[in-house]
């Protein structure tokens, strides 16, 4: 019984996890503190702290992969056009704008795709935009394969299943 709750507890938690919901655990006890009861409280996770978490999983999975890898610090805070994540081995250079998203269509302003695009034309490294939809794994898009409209580009879960690499194409 306690070990089926328990496997329950552990999916429901898992699945909000996913969904950007964090876990905090506070003991209650008896006065003689022999009996113990574990209340959880859940809160939403900010955008910015989705997104920051999801930019530590792309550097975690660089180093996995053997390449090295780091978050630029003050990506979007600072005036100098810097991207998310650098990353590179012995035989390739990337900066990438990563994002995390619920909705079935990422936009980027036209200032985020030119500010990478100068960046990666000062470094000589190559320009990727990798984005996270909702209960899917990240996949790596070109700059080249974004939609334009008049005021921004635009990349669909659907155009990222068929254009976009996995992290594992990308890596090869």
């Amino acid at each position: 019984m306690r070990r089926e709750f328990r496997s329950k507890y552990k999916k429901i938690l898992l699945f909000l996890q996913e969904k950007g919901v964090f876990r905090a655990f506070f003991h209650t006890g008896h006065a003689n503190n022999m009996f113990l009861s574990r209340q959880t409280v859940f809160y939403r996770m900010s955008a910015k702290s989705r997104g920051s978490q999801g930019e530590r999983d792309l550097v975690q999975r660089f180093w996995s992969a053997g390449w090295a890898a780091f978050r630029a610090a003050g990506s979007g805070s600072v005036r100098y056009p810097v991207p998310d994540v650098i990353a590179g081995n012995a035989a390739r250079k990337l900066a990438i704008e990563a994002k995390i998203t619920t909705a079935i269509a990422k936009y980027f302003t036209k200032e985020e795709i030119d500010d990478l695009q100068s960046f990666c034309t000062r470094f000589g490294c190559e320009a990727w935009v990798a984005v996270r939809f909702f209960r899917k794994p990240w996949r790596f898009v070109s700059l080249e394969d974004l939609r334009k409209t008049e005021a921004s580009h635009v990349l669909s879960a659907r155009d990222a299943e068929r254009k976009g690499l996995t992290f594992e194409e990308l890596v090869k």
